[in-house]
């Protein structure tokens, strides 16, 4: 389910300004994207954006990855300078990272606590700032993670959807 408000799109902590909240939603009403790929309009008109995220650096520790498809944060890609990768990271014991990477903002993270029940798993974050702790639901399914997030008034920066295992810890 993709939830979409003029709050939306995943940024880092540091840019929460509202005309730059605005922005996402914004470029996607105007029709932002192409048949030839994502663009934006500049001040010399519409700007190319690249077809795809940057790469991730490799991981600081072991986990196993679940990345999505760069498609499901697309409305934020102008916003981001292009696309927008993220990946859900199962480290050791009861901690996860979920990251994200764009051409404009580089590599941020949010990460927290996880706990595990077969298949389901439940994710609270610890670090998000000026919102305090958000949870998510994820249940696995083979090399498939969804993840849905919790519904909360004003805050709509996340999109639920599918994380596909990209690699195991080491």
């Amino acid at each position: 389910m993709h939830r979409c408000s003029v709050r939306s799109s995943v940024r880092p902590r540091s840019c929460r300004a509202s005309l730059a909240a605005a922005l996402p939603l914004l470029l996607a009403c105007a029709g932002g994207a192409s048949s030839d790929g994502p663009s934006a309009t500049g001040p010399d008109g519409p700007v190319a954006l690249p077809a795809s995220a940057p790469a991730f650096p490799p991981l600081a520790q072991p986990g196993d990855v679940y990345t999505a498809s760069d498609s499901l944060y697309r409305v934020s890609s102008g916003y981001h300078g292009g696309p927008l990768a993220s990946r859900v990271v199962l480290q050791g014991g009861d901690r996860f990272v979920m990251q994200f990477v764009s051409a404009r903002w580089g590599l941020y993270e949010y990460g927290g606590h996880v706990t595990r029940t077969g298949t389901g798993f439940v994710f609270d974050f610890t670090d998000v700032s000026g919102s305090g702790p958000r949870r998510a639901v994820g249940t696995l399914r083979g090399p498939l993670l969804t993840v849905a997030f919790e519904d909360r008034p004003g805050i709509a920066d996340y999109v639920d959807g599918v994380y596909v295992r990209t690699s195991a810890a080491r």
